[in-house]
């Protein structure tokens, strides 16, 4: 019997899978035949694999938990149904088959119309595109399940390719460490945030209009220049290349860039912290023809004090800014993907501005090879260089293809740049020369580099000069902040109110199943309080960590109709309201300071 037709109507109506194009030339196995349970295929130097349907029960999901469940290979669809009817009615599926020959062969042979179900998804794709889409798939509430996380190899993958299974159980257990970590700061780093983020609109009308500064840079190539270690053997490539390309400089190395004479056209800064004003502006001669990038979140002294030409980009995938454009009506074109560094923040820029190619230099995300220095000389980094004690370190492949130490956060920084070369299929040249190997770039010596694609005259200044500035009405902002204010003291009472309920109610150890299950239905309140909180973006962007963190927390209870789980359960909303009150608390008092600066400047 053929199942294709039926299988491809099927597999078409489950919105969320992500399945790749067949092609004929990504086949490397032919199905051959079925003798008894065992089936057979063929690969190109015509080996054959024999698939057997064996279940590892022991493998199988908790039923008295909801898990996220990932299940490598979609053919041993026995196996696959066992671990579905095993698993608890919440639990989340997620299939991977990233080979597309077991796909083909499934969809021809075997019935699938049973994966049709709200809490399976289909991931059918190379290994190389794992990393960036389940980057997606954890932007949605399946994050919640992190906590809870099972991982399955079906036979083929079990019995003749353990190294791809390997490589994917890392891609996930990597993807899901890098969304926590990107869930945010701490609530008082978040705090400082919004406070610099509202106060800097004072200068907004002093920046430049990023909205009309996208792609004027047209294919012309940008430099980002960052403070790694191997930039001492190439920096002085960069003295003959002023006026051929842009050229971009993290804050931390601009001091040595000017002692060296090389002059660039952008200075990067994203940390709200005071040391990037301590370090990197205060009381230092800037030329005035290098201009300022940063977010409104860094310190408003720095814009304030800054001599020569600035722009404020909004951050892109940042609830908070979102919120903000809510207050300013800057729209879409304002936006820019910043990720987490401040070299990001420059591919960032290079890539709105349009330029091509984006070549780096200096991204090492690695020690240096004697393992004494993490950054550049000439930098604040001098007197104060990483010890190899004081963190973990980590194996990696590095720019020539040997294996270098890196840290926790540089993976991370190389994970973010590899996400967004691969999405956005932009032209990147690693000119490093050292450090960690960053995926889907070339790699090229710097000075190779600049003589292959720095080739044509530019005028960066002539372009910014020409370039308006922001049009902000302060009157009409501190108007809508009036009315932000009112909207979260409702938020702020509706948590109030409910932790106040919950607090009066008393669960005995004998409880029985109706008392149970009215506690249990009052609890329900919650799902409104969360209602109103993911209605409005400032508030779940201070809240989003809190809000996982307790998701993960209840996720982690057996769901049994037992006194100790109904009271664990209540333990986490009562703790959850009470962040929640504490946090809209704060968020009021910081937009109501920032509101009476704002009226009286």
């Amino acid at each position: 019997m053929n199942f294709l037709e039926t299988n491809i109507a099927s597999l078409a109506r489950n919105s969320k899978n992500m399945i790749s194009e067949i092609k004929e030339s990504d086949l490397k196995f032919l199905y051959v035949n079925k003798i008894g349970d065992s089936e057979f295929f063929v690969d190109r130097n015509e080996k054959i694999y024999e698939i057997r349907n064996e279940i590892i029960e022991e493998d199988k999901p908790n039923k008295k938990i909801r898990q996220l469940y990932f299940i490598i290979g979609i053919y041993n669809v026995d196996e696959i149904k066992f671990m579905i009817e095993n698993a608890n009615k919440n639990t989340f599926f997620i299939i991977i088959e990233p080979e597309l020959s077991f796909l083909l062969a499934a969809m021809q042979n075997k019935d699938l119309t049973f994966l049709e179900k709200d809490n399976v998804m289909i991931v059918a794709q190379p290994v190389n595109q794992l990393q960036a889409i389940l980057e997606k798939i954890f932007t949605t509430l399946i994050v919640f399940l992190t906590a809870n996380v099972k991982i399955y190899a079906t036979y083929y993958y079990r019995t003749y390719d353990l190294a791809t299974y390997k490589e994917i159980v890392k891609i996930i257990s990597n993807s899901i460490k890098y969304k926590l970590f990107t869930l945010g700061n701490s609530v008082e780093d978040s705090l400082i945030g919004l406070a610099h983020n509202l106060l800097n609109i004072r200068y907004l009308n002093g920046s430049l209009d990023v909205r009309e500064l996208k792609n004027k840079f047209k294919n012309i190539p940008a430099i980002i220049v960052s403070a790694g270690p191997s930039l001492d053997k190439n920096i002085h490539h960069l003295k003959n290349v002023k006026g051929k390309a842009l050229i971009f400089a993290v804050d931390t190395i601009l001091e040595r860039l000017l002692k060296e004479g090389i002059i660039p056209d952008f200075v990067l800064s994203i940390e709200r912290i005071n040391e990037v004003y301590e370090y990197f502006y205060k009381n230092k001669e800037i030329p005035q023809d290098i201009t300022l990038i940063a977010p409104p979140v860094i310190k408003p002294i720095i814009f304030q004090e800054y001599k020569g030409k600035y722009i404020i980009p909004l951050r892109n995938e940042v609830s908070e800014y979102r919120w903000l454009d809510g207050i300013l009506n800057f729209g879409e074109k304002a936006f820019v993907t910043m990720g987490s560094s401040v070299a990001h923040l420059a591919f960032g820029m290079a890539e709105h501005f349009g330029a091509s190619p984006i070549i780096l230099v200096g991204q090492d995300l690695a020690f240096s090879e004697d393992l004494n220095k993490t950054h550049s000389s000439g930098t604040i980094y001098d007197k104060n260089q990483f010890t190899m004690h004081e963190e973990p370190k980590y194996e990696i492949e590095g720019y020539y293809g040997n294996k270098v130490l890196t840290r926790k956060i540089w993976l991370d920084f190389k994970k973010w740049f590899e996400i967004q070369i691969l999405n956005r299929g932009i032209k990147v040249i690693n000119a490093t020369e050292g450090g960690a190997k960053i995926e889907h770039t070339e790699s090229l010596p710097l000075k190779e580099a600049i003589e292959t694609y720095c080739t044509r005259i530019i005028d960066v200044q002539k372009v910014l000069e020409e370039c308006p500035k922001y049009t902000v009405n302060i009157n009409d902002v501190i108007k809508k902040l009036e009315e932000e204010i009112k909207n979260i003291k409702k938020i702020n009472h509706q948590a109030n109110e409910l932790n106040s309920k919950l607090r009066k109610i008393s669960l005995h150890d004998k409880a029985s199943t109706d008392e149970l299950l009215k506690v249990l239905n009052e609890m329900k309140q919650v799902d409104l309080l969360l209602s109103a909180i993911y209605k409005h973006k400032l508030v779940v962007h201070n809240l989003q960590s809190q809000i996982v963190n307790s998701f993960r927390k209840l996720y982690s209870l057996e769901e049994v109709l037992s006194t100790e789980v109904v009271r664990q359960n209540l333990n986490i909303q009562l703790e959850f309201t009470e962040v929640v009150a504490k946090i809209t608390e704060n968020i009021i008092k910081v937009i109501e300071d920032c509101k009476s600066q704002l009226a009286t400047k």
